[in-house]
């Protein structure tokens, strides 16, 4: 669904928005904003002394070599300059960033997930920085889509999403969709679906040659939303998946309607078929897409971030794997 990206921003953190939240956090006291810092004169690194930058992100793979290539050429670029980088798994990452930054030493950069319970949980407790004034001076707004933008903004007291003001810079777009082994395609006589009868024929299939269909493991707990969201935008519209996300017209929209009821069938359907990784509960994420890398699975629903992972595999004459593109229209004969 990903008409949103779910995983990355990057946001500002420092001491002083530190401090503020170690005070929002009293009890009894009210939220703290944090201050907004001032409108950078020149862009880049003006400072002439030592500085050293601390940065937490989730990325592994081929991209974390990228991101430290791209590291080296800015301490190139600027010598007085170094990054400290700390390198946590998504799962860690949720669980120990806020108490990162409300603590005394915080990380400067911080890389986490959008949405309610991480970055509105932050910027709620005054622990990220608004950007506008560096949005200004670098011309995000002009570089960056309004809809992309949306998704690190809040209200400064954290209770309204998409608008407000903007809280991180969203480093990487990604999308979820349905990624296949091409091997086992192959096995089956099948080709790529392009419709969501296909794909649900092609299950079937795989279940009946003993091959996992769709290799998913939800003990990390946040997997669940790929496999959830695949089959909900099948049955509700766009502006409803927008205001559901965003919390538009909270007072309105309903989690319980008949599209999601539909969806919600689905997925227990598939779940009654076996048609998920026996034991789901207790494989986390990062094992499942391992077990896909290594042929365990026809299907894996995720985003595209694996996409290096899955490079690693990819020989001219032995395994490969694709993305599927189906299309939107309704052909779901249910």
């Amino acid at each position: 669904m990903d008409r949103i990206s779910r995983r990355g921003f990057l946001a500002l953190g420092g001491a002083g928005a530190a401090a503020l939240a170690t005070a929002s956090c009293t009890p009894g006291s009210p939220a703290k904003v944090a201050k907004e810092p001032p409108k950078p004169v020149r862009t880049g690194v003006t400072e002439k002394g030592p500085i050293t930058l601390t940065l937490w992100d989730q990325e592994s793979g081929q991209v974390s070599r990228i991101w430290n290539d791209l590291i080296k050429g800015f301490e190139r670029k600027y010598p007085n300059v170094t990054v400290n980088r700390v390198e946590r798994s998504f799962g860690d990452l949720k669980a120990l960033l806020k108490l990162a930054l409300a603590g005394p030493h915080p990380p400067d950069v911080v890389e986490a997930n959008q949405g309610w319970p991480d970055m509105g949980e932050m910027v709620k407790a005054g622990l990220l920085l608004p950007l506008d004034n560096y949005a200004s001076a670098y011309g995000w707004h002009q570089r960056v889509p309004h809809t992309i933008n949306a998704a690190n903004s809040w209200t400064a007291d954290g209770q309204r999403f998409g608008t407000g003001r903007l809280f991180g810079f969203t480093n990487e777009g990604e999308l979820v969709g349905v990624f296949y082994n091409k091997t086992i395609l192959r096995k089956l006589g099948l080709p790529a679906p392009t419709t969501f009868t296909e794909f649900e024929n092609s299950l079937a299939a795989a279940k009946r040659a003993g091959e996992i269909p769709i290799q998913f493991g939800d003990l990390d707990g946040w997997p669940g939303i790929h496999e959830w969201a695949a089959v909900q935008e099948r049955f509700v519209p766009q502006s409803y998946m927008t205001d559901f996300i965003f919390g538009l017209d909270y007072n309105r929209v309903s989690f319980s309607t008949p599209q999601n009821l539909r969806a919600a069938t689905v997925l227990q359907d598939w779940t009654r078929k076996g048609y998920f990784t026996p034991d789901l509960l207790a494989i986390g994420y990062d094992d499942s897409v391992s077990h896909f890398v290594k042929g365990q699975g026809l299907y894996m629903i995720t985003g595209n971030w694996i996409a290096a992972n899955l490079a690693l595999r990819i020989h001219p004459a032995s395994a490969a794997y694709g993305a599927a593109v189906m299309k939107s229209a309704p052909d779901l004969g249910r």
